[in-house]
């Protein structure tokens, strides 16, 4: 495993021993209950029954049903939760440029039963038919992926890697923005720490008609990053929340919520 990549971070992150010693223990596994087909209550029992130590973590926002467009959505665990949110009652939209993972996409949907998801095979990049229709988008980026090293995952870190990722993730925003109704919603976020993928991306989507508001998690996370490697970035990008694993033992990842301003 490439451990020494993590070292750039070593100035942006507070604790950083313990957010090395985290990534090195193997990540905790999670499990959530599809309220489309049973009770949590249920589930639950049923696991403790098989030996299972569980504890129940609140993450679940509340989403209005809405026409919602998860841009980036294979194989689907996004999707299907999205859809159990809002209980079928709305639209999703889930996109997604890769054959194989579209089939495990669609499998799972069929699974679940989410039955408000429409599934669209296509690089989310080209949006034509698609302008304008969404209140929400939900753009969980293709990225670098360093946090996945605490799934065993040997990952090819590099920093060609991050800037070929951040140009990608950007022209991913300008998609988005064409997308979205005026004053709609984007969560976008990554699985990677690298300020290039998150706060420059961010900074990139202010620049283009976004405005970044606060987000708020149940978990322990830090603020993003104003300045970095030389650059100096928007202050609103401070709204961003870095969740590291050392904080409360999960995987790592960067969440910003932006709105598209009104012409």
């Amino acid at each position: 495993m490439n451990y020494e990549h993590f070292e750039r971070y070593r100035d942006i992150i507070d604790d950083f021993h313990a957010f090395m010693d985290c990534l090195k223990r193997q990540v905790k596994y999670s499990i959530r209950a599809n309220t489309i087909l049973a009770k949590p209550e249920d589930v639950f029992s049923a696991l403790e029954e098989k030996g299972f130590v569980l504890r129940k973590i609140p993450l679940h926002p509340r989403v209005p049903a809405a026409v919602i467009v998860d841009m980036c959505a294979a194989p689907g665990s996004k999707t299907t939760e999205i859809a159990q949110i809002i209980q079928n009652e709305g639209t999703i939209i889930a996109i997604d440029s890769s054959a194989p993972r579209i089939k495990a996409l669609v499998s799972n949907i069929q699974r679940m039963c989410s039955s408000s998801v429409v599934v669209i095979h296509r690089d989310a990049r080209y949006t034509k038919g698609l302008e304008g229709i969404a209140d929400k988008v939900l753009l969980d980026a293709p990225c670098s992926s360093e946090s996945t090293i605490r799934k065993g995952v040997d990952v090819k870190l590099s920093e060609d890697i991050i800037r070929k990722m951040s140009a990608l993730q950007k022209s991913l925003i300008r998609a988005a923005h064409r997308i979205l109704k005026d004053d709609g919603i984007m969560v976008y976020s990554t699985c990677t720490f690298a300020p290039e993928e998150n706060e420059e991306v961010v900074d990139y989507a202010i620049n283009i008609g976004f405005e970044v508001e606060k987000v708020s998690l149940p978990l322990r996370y830090e603020n993003g990053v104003e300045e970095w490697n030389g650059k100096t970035y928007d202050s609103s990008v401070r709204n961003i929340a870095r969740v590291y694993p050392h904080l409360d033992d999960t995987g790592g990842i960067v969440i910003a919520r932006l709105r598209k301003v009104s012409d």
